[in-house]
């Protein structure tokens, strides 16, 4: 990994302790104000993909050759939730290389591996430094890791801690058992609008793009091309974009648990229609018949197709169901975007 994609360590690094393969950093157990602001701007995509730590072995506290070996990934949010969650504590965090993905994602990718976290084992050399022969894994990741495999391949027996780093303190505090809350997987208002920004700005240059491509468009007529025109229908053909896109990034997220149906493009789809039929509704004086059948199957397609993007990056669906959902539904999603494009530019010819 390129220490150019790594974050200065000299943030969140205290001091070094002593070990019998060397010296090993100690973390900061307060997260700084420039910690915070870092992870604001990832969660708005701004050097999102290097946005991470080196992976390696580090300290927490003063830990002994009897603490207990926590694992996370090397993506800077993850590895800063874990950090605070551990204020306090004497221990070790295992970073492994999931190339500064998330633990859940980097689970489903393959890089929060049964081989990474064998080859992380050994490449630390853990064994030298702690006498047990134990280690402690995020619940996310259990997708990802065999623990037979790792403890035949590296002689460390896997624990599955908690979902949430928040219960590791509950879960130590039980004898190393996770209640059945701390195994469950929620997707609260909280945690759908911190993905909010990242969507919207991942999604912005795509929507932008379309508009102006369209309101270009809307110029054109029996007659050729008309300035007029282009400034009444592209004001209302950038008023449907814009709905696409708040429809699908922002509405659905908020909406997720009380919209009908399982799937995230099905959600958004029907978010997509009720905006359009309000539309519709509020521009019915300056529609035509073939116009409106354009808008209402074009913002729903889009629609449909930026909320089936949240799917990649929540536990709301299994790494099966996002497959075939993404292949299912991107297929009548492009079909239903050319067959609303044609019909919006034929409309305008009416």
């Amino acid at each position: 990994m390129s220490q150019a994609n790594v974050e200065n360590p000299e943030n969140w690094i205290d001091r070094f302790l002593d070990t019998p393969v060397g010296k090993i950093p100690v973390i900061k157990d307060e997260l700084t104000i420039r910690d915070k602001i870092g992870g604001t701007r990832a969660r708005f995509g701004v050097s999102r993909m290097s946005y991470m730590v080196a992976p390696g072995l580090y300290a927490v506290g003063n830990p002994t050759s009897q603490s207990n070996v926590y694992l996370t990934a090397n993506y800077k949010l993850t590895f800063d939730k874990v950090r605070k969650e551990l204020t306090g504590m004497n221990c070790w965090l295992l970073v492994l290389d999931t190339k500064g993905i998330n633990v859940w994602c980097a689970a489903a990718k393959g890089t929060f591996s049964t081989q990474e976290v064998v080859n992380r084992i050994e490449i630390s050399r853990l064994k030298e430094v702690v006498e047990h022969r134990t280690i402690i894994l995020p619940m996310l990741s259990a997708p990802g890791v065999a623990a037979f495999e790792v403890k035949r391949q590296s002689g460390f027996k896997v624990k599955f801690g908690p979902v949430r780093a928040c219960d590791i303190r509950e879960y130590n505090h039980l004898g190393y058992k996770a209640t059945p809350e701390m195994r469950r997987v929620e997707f609260k208002l909280w945690d759908r609008t911190v993905l909010i920004p990242m969507q919207l700005v991942l999604y912005f240059p795509m929507a932008l793009i379309l508009a102006i491509i369209m309101i270009l468009l809307s110029g054109l007529n029996t007659n050729g091309y008309s300035s007029g025109e282009l400034v009444q229908s592209g004001a209302r053909t950038g008023c449907f974009i814009l709905a696409a896109y708040f429809s699908g990034n922002f509405i659905t997220s908020m909406l997720l648990p009380w919209i009908p149906g399982r799937s995230f493009s099905l959600k958004g789809l029907q978010i997509g229609i009720l905006l359009t039929l309000l539309g519709i509704y509020y521009f019915q004086g300056s529609l035509n018949s073939l116009e409106s059948i354009s808008w209402l199957i074009l913002v729903p397609t889009l629609s449909s197709f930026f909320a089936m993007n949240y799917t990649g990056s929540t536990t709301f669906a299994s790494l099966s169901g996002v497959k075939k959902e993404v292949a299912t539904a991107g297929m009548l999603q492009l079909v239903g975007f050319i067959l609303g494009f044609v019909l919006w530019i034929f409309s305008n010819f009416l």
